[in-house]
């Protein structure tokens, strides 16, 4: 991983799992997904070109389970404040899922979650907020509920 990533090897980043997936773009990028201590990487070379992508774990908003065409579950989307990314073609999506989502709860803590209203700031009990599997998802009987998240 040091030759493909050299920015990264000087902050002495481990590597703790690599996977073969598919970075979904305009074509399928087939590659390699590295999981380190803080980052995300992922590198390709498809008909000559090279693909590279570094998501620091920090930056990820959500990690959600996801099928392909519909019917093969096998794709894990990331979400970032500055776009999403589906990594597809996952041989064993469920366990890649857990080691991933596992490393990325470790570096971000657990979330505090406030939710209010924006008309000022008044706190409603009535709505309700569960981390499934990752991600967080709020069901809120108003719609002037605020969703804020205060990660440690």
């Amino acid at each position: 991983m040091a030759k493909l990533f050299p920015e990264l090897a000087q902050e002495g980043e481990a590597v703790l799992f690599v996977y073969n997936c598919a970075l979904e773009k305009d074509i399928l990028w087939q590659g390699k997904l590295y999981c380190t201590t803080n980052y995300l990487c992922f590198h390709s070379v498809v008909f000559g070109k090279t693909e590279k992508l570094i998501l620091k774990l920090k930056d990820i908003i959500s990690i959600e389970k996801k099928m392909t065409a519909g019917v093969f579950p096998n794709a894990i989307k990331m979400t970032l404040l500055d776009g999403k990314y589906t990594f597809a073609s996952f041989l064993k999506r469920d366990s890649s899922y857990a080691d991933i989502s596992a490393q990325w709860k470790s570096v971000r803590g657990s979330p505090k979650v406030l939710l209010g209203s924006s008309s000022g700031g008044k706190y409603s009990r009535r709505s309700e907020v569960r981390l499934l599997k990752g991600s967080l998802a709020a069901e809120q009987p108003y719609s002037s509920s605020i969703l804020q998240i205060m990660w440690k």
